[in-house]
């Protein structure tokens, strides 16, 4: 994007933070005669720093609108310098703060097209998962890209030399290098212990599912008790030799395993640092092995048999620094789990799935702490005691009675002491008592989804399909959305005071649900967004990320207002894959506060 000298590349790479030097680039492609491209420069930097800066949300939109505009005229003429390393294929980038900092090929690539990624030398991420002709000598030109932070190429070799990888060891902002053959299998593995030892500042967590190969549990032991030297996570697939323990892996703070034996639950209880536990595939017959353990703050249990709550409880009641706990598969006795559990000072969280709770026993419980209630298909039925009983509850999720405008009254108090209520289980009798009750201080509705319903919340802002050929970001009102479209919204607003300006949402995705129920916000506009893909006239084609916002927890986003936090239980399906290897990273939802 930027032609830069490399002196300047030497001072953005001392300090990435700094947009002076970008702007002063910028200056000089003003004076040059190029006044559009320096205006975009202008426009990236202060958008990356809006939210530091608190723009208004009508001074967003104007820098959005104009930043899109800028993108169709010159994007060809940007893109043209590097049209031919991904000639025959197509390329996904992104722009940030006018330099090219992703770069995903899906074309034949050959060696003498990697040198032409020295004319970005800020890149961050290059990704090409076909079939190639490279050979190790283009690592050489990998390793001189000191910006690098993601690298993942397939190799026309069998196997690597150490000295041929060893260069790339040395770039300073590599977090993920992933090398593979053309039949798909890493070429790292023997390399583990000689990377590891020269990475240790850069390795925070270790995914072990090599547990065919003999030496692989050895190899991770001396990986882990080399170089780890803060926390860690680690996962274990299908263990079948003994638990790695705390004299290998001091500073482990995170544990996923899967279908542990007696052996393995005995020597959890010598990590001393553990604080979040997932375990998958938890037998029944294991709940009287689990051992003491304290200083967990985090668990999460999935399991094919039923569950006893009562053993599960005698377990539990001894963790008094437990926050979140998700026990997901049956759960007998779930009422004994919860009565032995009520009395922990810090727990936040409980999720169950499938778990035999009579309504009439949440009433018996008393949680101050508990924030989140998650009881999925659950009957609830949501009265003022509970919110007696939860005095901090801000999120209730189960399958809640339809009574008409007495529900929807119900939820309108709900809504006045501000807490979340999402439903476990979809029902397509929530649009009618929404549509037919407005008028009792409930609801203001917006539904998406081929009904055709009225849209009483404002505008909505339509992306293009992942698929689509169109100009990006093209402005289209609800009615676009048809039978086959397979995109869906559903939002359910209360009170009516609430106001909402623009809704923004991607077309690539798919059965969307979101349920927003709380008191009166300064919020004016809600962004929904994820990376788009556009084409030029030439036949480029490339997605661009118009911003990621959010904190992540699963596939609940945590939105913060000036008020309060509110968290929003998402059910979201991608129709295609996008270009990030993590789809929820490129996914966001944004409340700005508004005028006051």
């Amino acid at each position: 994007m930027i032609p830069l000298p490399p002196e300047t590349v030497e001072a953005i790479l001392e300090s990435p933070e700094d947009d002076s030097l970008r702007l002063m680039a910028a200056d000089r492609l003003e004076e040059a005669g190029d006044a559009e491209t320096a205006e975009f420069i202008r426009l990236q930097c202060q958008l990356a720093r809006a939210s530091r800066d608190g723009l208004r949300p009508t001074e967003l939109r104007r820098l959005n609108a104009r930043q899109d505009l800028l993108i169709s005229r010159h994007r060809d003429r940007w893109l043209e310098p590097f049209r031919r390393i991904w000639e025959g294929g197509i390329a996904n980038f992104a722009i940030a703060r006018g330099v090219m900092t992703l770069l995903e090929v899906r074309a034949a690539l050959t060696d003498d097209r990697i040198p032409l990624l020295l004319g970005i030398p800020l890149l961050e991420r290059f990704i090409c998962k076909t079939r190639t002709q490279l050979t190790p000598e283009s690592l050489q030109t990998f390793a001189a890209l000191r910006n690098l932070h993601e690298l993942d190429i397939r190799l026309n070799v069998v196997s690597l030399e150490w000295e041929e990888i060893a260069p790339l060891a040395e770039l300073p902002r590599l977090q993920r290098l992933e090398l593979r053959n053309l039949a798909g299998r890493t070429l790292m593995r023997p390399h583990l212990t000689r990377w590891a030892a020269a990475r240790a500042r850069h390795l925070r967590s270790v995914e072990d599912d090599r547990d065919r190969h003999q030496q692989a549990q050895e190899q991770l032991r001396d990986v882990l008790q080399r170089s780890l030297a803060g926390s860690c996570s680690m996962v274990l697939k299908k263990p079948k030799r003994e638990l790695v323990t705390a004299q290998h892996i001091p500073a482990l703070t995170g544990l996923w395993i899967r279908d542990p034996n007696a052996t393995h639950l005995e020597q959890m209880g010598a990590l001393e640092g553990l604080r979040s536990l997932s375990i998958s595939r938890l037998r029944v017959e294991r709940l009287g092995s689990l051992p003491r353990m304290p200083q967990l703050r985090e668990i999460r249990l999935d399991s094919r048999d039923s569950l006893d709550g009562m053993l599960l409880g005698r377990w539990l009641r001894e963790m008094p620094n437990l926050t979140a706990l998700a026990v997901y598969g049956t759960l007998h006795s779930a009422w004994s789990m919860l009565q032995a559990i009520e009395h922990l000072p810090n727990l936040r969280i409980i999720d169950l799935m499938y778990s035999t709770l009579n309504p009439s026993d949440l009433a018996m419980l008393r949680m101050p702490s508990l924030l989140e209630l998650n009881l999925h298909e659950v009957a609830v039925d949501p009265t003022l005691t509970l919110l007696e009983r939860f005095p901090r509850l801000r999120v209730l999720m189960g399958d809640f009675p339809q009574h008409g405008p007495e529900f929807a009254t119900r939820l309108a108090e709900f809504a006045n002491r501000g807490v979340l209520l999402t439903r476990g289980v979809d029902s397509n009798e929530i649009p009618r008592w929404m549509r037919s009750h407005g008028t009792v201080g409930c609801p203001v509705a917006a539904f998406v989804d081929g009904s055709r319903m009225p849209l009483p919340v404002g505008q909505l802002r339509l992306a293009e399909s992942l698929d689509s050929q169109s100009p990006v970001n093209r402005l289209a009102d609800w009615q676009e959305f048809g039978e086959n479209d397979p995109a869906t919204l559903e939002m359910h607003l209360a009170p009516a005071r609430i106001q909402i300006e623009r809704i923004e949402l991607s077309r690539g995705l798919a059965n969307v649900r979101g349920l927003l129920v709380g008191p009166a916000l300064p919020v004016r506009t809600v962004r929904w967004s994820i990376s788009t893909r556009f084409t030029t006239e030439s036949g480029l084609q490339g997605t661009r990320m118009d911003w990621t916002s959010g904190r992540f927890a699963g596939n609940r986003l945590l939105i913060l207002t000036r008020q309060r936090a509110y968290r929003i239980q998402l059910d979201v399906g991608i129709s295609r894959r996008t270009t990030w290897n993590h789809w929820l990273e490129a996914l966001a939802m944004r409340f700005i506060p508004g005028e006051e």
